[in-house]
Parts: C-alpha cells; sequence; structure tokens
C-alpha cells in the first residue's frame, strides 16, 4: 500500500530540514549530527564486542555480528546499517519523520501543540523480561486507550514514540509513551487522566520511595521553539536514570541521564536489532505518504465538519 510506512515520506521540505533548520531565535542547532552518530556506532560496536565474553554462546555469535555490522557501516557515509541499533539509521529515520511533522503542524498555526508523557500502569519491563518485549503491542495498548478517550473522534492528530528510562537499581525499564498532540483542543488527554490505567501517581516508584508522578504530564509546546520538542517522541536512544538514597530513608532519581550501563546497554541494542521504526511509533487522525503526512479521511471530514 503506498504510503503504508514512515520511510515512503519524502524528504522533508526545504527550511523543514531538523540538522540545518530552527524557529528557535537563537539559532542553534540540537539535532544529532551525522559525525556524532558514526562515532556512537563505532562506540556501540566495541561495547557490544566487550559484553559478548560474558554471553552463552549463541547471544555471543548474534553480539559479535551486530558489533560487525555497526562498526563496518560507521564508515559508509551513504549506506547505514539496516539496524535500528545504528545511531546512524535511526538518525536518518527521525531525520526523515521530524522534518515533515514540523511541516505538517505548520499547516495548522490556528491549532494547539502539546507534548505529552504517558505513564500507564503495567509498564515496568524487568532487565530480564527486555528480550521478550513486543513493543508493537504496547503501541496497539495505547491506540486503544486513545480510542476509548475519544480521540477517534476528535479533529486533530497525534504522533507517539515508545520511550524508556533505565535505573541500575531497580534492574529495570520504567516505560511511557512520549507523545506530540496537534489539534483545536487537549480534552481527549484531560478525559486519560480518568480511565483506569491513566488514574494516580506511579506506585511502583513510590514502593521504592521515589516522589510520585503524575500517569498523564501535558506542556504545551511553544512553535518558536520547534523542531526540537518534537523529537521527544522518537529517541535513537533510552537514558539511564538511577535512583539513589537519600537521607531521609527514600529515593530519589538523579537530576543528569547518562547512558545505560553494561551489560544492559548492549542487551537494549541487541533488542533494537530486531525492531522496526513503525513498531514503535503511533500515527493517529494522521497517515504517512510519499507526499508527506496527511489527515486521515476521517479526520479531514470532521474538519470540513466544523
Amino acid at each position: 500500500m503506498v504510503g503504508s510506512t514512515l520511510y515512503d515520506l519524502p524528504m522533508p521540505p526545504k527550511g523543514y530540514r531538523p540538522d540545518r533548520d530552527t524557529a528557535d531565535p537563537d539559532g542553534v542547532i540540537k539535532f544529532e549530527t551525522e559525525e556524532k552518530a558514526r562515532a556512537e556506532d563505532r562506540l556501540r560496536a566495541r561495547r557490544l564486542k566487550k559484553a559478548a565474553e560474558t554471553y552463552p554462546p549463541v547471544e555471543r555469535t548474534s553480539a559479535l555480528a551486530l558489533a560487525r555490522r555497526l562498526e563496518k557501516e560507521a564508515g559508509h557515509m551513504f549506506d547505514p546499517s539496516d539496524t535500528l541499533a545504528s545511531k546512524v539509521l535511526y538518525r536518518n529515520g527521525r531525520w526523515l519523520i521530524i522534518g515533515n511533522l514540523w511541516h505538517f503542524v505548520d499547516q495548522f498555526p490556528e491549532w494547539g501543540l502539546w507534548h505529552i508523557t504517558l505513564l500507564p500502569k503495567g509498564m515496568w519491563t524487568s532487565a530480564d523480561d527486555l528480550q521478550t518485549l513486543k513493543p508493537k503491542t504496547l503501541m496497539s495498548r495505547l491506540r486503544h486507550d486513545l480510542r476509548r478517550a475519544g480521540l477517534a473522534d476528535y479533529p486533530g492528530f497525534v504522533f507517539a514514540g515508545l520511550d524508556a528510562e533505565f535505573d541500575v537499581n531497580r534492574q529495570g525499564y520504567d516505560m511511557h509513551y512520549e507523545v506530540i498532540l496537534c489539534g483545536p483542543t487537549r480534552e481527549p488527554f484531560d478525559l486519560l487522566r480518568e480511565k483506569p490505567k491513566y488514574q494516580g501517581a506511579c506506585v511502583r516508584a513510590a514502593a521504592y520511595g521515589l516522589p510520585a508522578r503524575p500517569r498523564v504530564w501535558i506542556e504545551a509546546i511553544d512553535r518558536a521553539t520547534l523542531p526540537h520538542p518534537l523529537t521527544y517522541a522518537i529517541k535513537s536512544h533510552w537514558n539511564h536514570v538511577p535512583t539513589i538514597p537519600t537521607d531521609e530513608g527514600g529515593m530519589r532519581r538523579v537530576s543528569t541521564k547518562g547512558r545505560i550501563p553494561e551489560p544492559h546497554h548492549s542487551a537494549w541494542l541487541m533488542w533494537m536489532d530486531r525492531q522496526k521504526i513503525n513498531d514503535l511509533t503511533l500515527c493517529m487522525g494522521m497517515r504517512p505518504t510519499k507526499e508527506g503526512f496527511m489527515l486521515t479521511s476521517r479526520t479531514m471530514h470532521m474538519n470540513e465538519e466544523r
């Protein structure tokens, strides 16, 4: 089907290329450079080879094979390895998606634009369970939740991605969704707070003495800061945000984020090697085509009736 995947999107229009354009008055480009992405792939390859020394035979073979692919392709300027474990490949995909998304939201200047973080119940994933995690299933659950909150009858659109924060002390991942909403109101996400999965604070975190975190966090996006806020919905790495004990006997998250420590980072790379970008993301109210993002026929019809 034409336009069925995000990789069907065209090159972003002139003025919407996130590696060279910005609406931010300070003119600073925050999008990662290709040079840094290739350096990261070389580093990932070295770390994979070292981590493989501790793996069982079958996993060791897979890790070394992935390391060779990253190492080899890191030097090819226009031929990145076909794996989301590659920072270069993921950067190229993000460049394509974010540039087109930026151009698309600019076609609706009268609408609001929001960045939303969702932490529904049941998303905690232990490090041991990562390899069996199916992101496509998690994104399907999000689609179901948003439909139940009324997004199917909403005249705007959503782009969402799966994200996570690793904590070596709790030995697992706080999985969550990063969402970009563009539309006349944010009402569907306010209604989401009333659904059982999104009510209250994160009890698992509280059990470790961590401060409670709301399950639905909404903040407006200043269009003058684009495209950087859009990048939160599709990241090419997951962060390590460890917890540390406090003097009061509880726990707190550190204020800085870093690289996931080994051997967990290499395990994450091997998991990413099996994923597809469409399985880690979700579009609602719009769809990718060879001409760029377009409203779905249902959303277009609702806007014609307004």
